[in-house]
């Protein structure tokens, strides 16, 4: 299922290509999102909610929408678990988009994990470490990495 964080007042695209022939679109929250038969979503009100797709076949996919009033620091993981030297980049992207942002990533114990400016996470240890990515419009958002 596909998530998606928008802006209130934002227009969305939703494609789907793992359903034949799309027969139906339909939101369950129409405060909070509408969908038309073209899968144009509009977010609408704050809140979440569930987009249904349905194919020709019968065939259904679901994506969920957050709408979200004010910016919000959104990771792609708050939660990970690395064997030893594993990687993973962090993602992190601030919702609504907002041109010039930077980001910076810091290790509560670089003992157990690393993670350079890019937000590429380094497994170096056992334990537990909070990955905590501000930006330099003062958001802050955390990932827990074991």
């Amino acid at each position: 299922m596909s998530e998606y964080f928008a802006g209130q007042g934002r227009t969305y695209l939703e494609k789907r290509t793992d359903v034949h022939l799309v027969s139906h679109h339909q939101s369950d929250n129409t405060a909070v999102a509408t969908v038309n038969q073209a899968g144009r979503i509009v977010a609408r009100g704050v809140g979440t909610a569930r987009i249904t797709v349905i194919g020709s076949n019968g065939m259904k996919t679901c994506c969920t929408v957050n709408v979200l009033t004010e910016k919000t620091l959104v990771l792609d993981k708050t939660a990970l678990t690395l064997s030893l030297a594993e990687q993973y980049i962090l993602k992190a992207s601030v919702i609504p988009e907002e041109t010039g942002i930077t980001y910076t990533f810091k290790s509560s114990n670089t003992a157990v994990v690393t993670v350079n400016a890019g937000g590429r996470i380094v497994a170096r240890g056992k334990g537990t470490a909070i990955i905590r990515v501000i930006t330099s419009n003062g958001l802050t958002a955390n990932c827990t990495v074991e």
